[in-house]
C-alpha cells in the first residue's frame, strides 16, 4: 500500500467529514454513503491510513478498508505521468515571445494532490487528455 503520511490531515479531511455530516442529517432513508463520498474518503486514506481517515470523517474502519482494497484492484493510480516537450510546447510555434493567451491547467485528486501548470505554450487540452488516459 505503500508509506503513509503521519503529519496533519489536510483540510480536505475536515471538509468531508462536514460533507458526511450532511448526508447523514439530509437523508430520507437509511442506505449505503454515496460513492462520491466513499471515493474522497479513500483516496484521502490511500495517503493518511484507514485508520486516521476513519477515524477523522467518522466512518467504519472495516467498510473504509474494503472500498480501499477495491479501489486498488479496480483502478491503480499511476506512480508517474509523462508529458511530451512536444506537448507543452504546442501552440507555441508561429507566436513571438511574450504573445499570446495564458493558459493554467488545474487537477485535483481525491487524495488532496494538485496539479498546476501556467504558460503561454501550454496546450490545456492535450495535457488533460493525457492525464485522464493514464488514471
Amino acid at each position: 500500500m505503500g508509506k503513509r503520511s503521519s503529519g496533519p490531515l489536510p483540510a480536505e479531511a475536515g471538509r468531508l467529514k462536514a460533507a458526511v455530516q450532511a448526508w447523514r442529517e439530509t437523508r430520507a432513508k437509511v442506505g449505503p454513503m454515496p460513492v462520491d463520498l466513499w471515493q474522497r474518503a479513500t483516496g484521502l486514506a490511500a495517503v493518511h491510513g484507514a485508520c486516521r481517515i476513519a477515524r477523522a470523517i467518522e466512518v467504519d474502519y472495516s467498510a473504509l478498508r474494503e472500498r480501499m482494497e477495491a479501489r486498488e484492484v479496480q483502478s491503480p493510480e499511476p506512480a508517474f505521468l509523462e508529458f511530451p516537450g512536444a506537448l507543452l510546447l504546442a501552440g507555441a510555434q508561429g507566436e513571438e515571445a511574450g504573445s499570446g493567451t495564458e493558459a493554467q491547467v488545474d487537477i485535483a485528486l481525491a487524495n488532496g494532490s494538485q496539479l498546476r501548470m501556467r504558460g503561454r505554450a501550454l496546450d490545456a487540452a492535450a495535457i488533460v487528455t493525457a492525464f485522464m488516459s493514464r488514471s
